[in-house]
């Protein structure tokens, strides 16, 4: 096993991103209306329902390791301000319950670029997803070298380790699986979309389609830049 076998990272108490993005949008939403008969103008509004989703994952975020063992992976979570015992957690995955594992990379709200690595098993079913800081990290890419050679191979096999033998049990080989952008599925989504945007343009240039002012901020703010990079991913991977 490579050096370092473990990775620190920001995150939320729940190890994801989804249950508190989903609270925190619901209490936004619910002061930012609740703010309606203050009459106060739209910007001020957007400011309070921002504020108020910023204010929540501040205060759900947390401090997560992932540290590689002989057996599998653990990942334990401390909050850094709900510094409560029943929100910290320390759970253990098996070898034998990680079915694949996905290495790519995506980007944040700042349109800045990050690796991950996803891994999703079963037996209950699970999905981690370990983003790294930035394309450079090199913490991170110690940390994937790692993991993928600490994976174990198909079929019960004696390996060693510090010196002793030791018997891993058969388990289902842990296979990588290409990112969203590689699959006949994200190129059939950008074809759909290229075919959209075409007919879209050529229905405005030659006068057969007449946008408001609306739609065409979103046809040149939101689908033709969003159209370019699933090009952009789809074709450089």
């Amino acid at each position: 096993m490579l050096e370092p076998a473990e990775y620190r990272c920001k995150g939320l108490v729940s190890g994801g991103v989804l249950p508190e993005l989903l609270i925190s949008t619901q209490l936004g939403i619910g002061v930012m209306v609740a703010s309606f008969p203050l009459g106060l103008p739209f910007w001020a509004q957007v400011l309070l329902l921002v504020g108020t989703i910023t204010a929540v994952l501040f205060i759900c975020s947390a401090e997560i390791r992932y540290s590689l063992e002989f057996d599998g992976l653990t990942r334990s979570i401390n909050p850094k301000v709900l510094r409560y015992k029943q929100l910290k957690r320390l759970t253990h995955i098996d070898w034998a319950r990680i079915e694949w594992y996905t290495l790519d990379y995506d980007r944040n709200r700042n349109r800045q670029a990050y690796p991950y690595l996803l891994i999703r098993g079963k037996k209950p079913y699970f999905q981690w997803k370990i983003a790294g800081k930035t394309m450079h990290d090199t913490a991170f890419d110690q940390f994937v070298q790692s993991f993928v050679q600490s994976i174990p191979v198909s079929g019960g096999k004696q390996q060693e380790k510090a010196g002793e033998p030791s018997f891993r049990p058969a388990m289902q080989q842990i296979k990588p699986r290409p990112g969203f952008y590689r699959t006949k599925v994200a190129k059939f989504l950008t074809l759909v979309f290229v075919i959209i945007d075409v007919s879209i343009v050529v229905g405005v240039v030659t006068g057969f389609l007449t946008l408001s002012a609306t739609s065409m901020y979103r046809l040149l703010a939101v689908l033709l830049p969003g159209t370019f990079y699933l090009l952009y991913r789809t074709l450089r991977s």
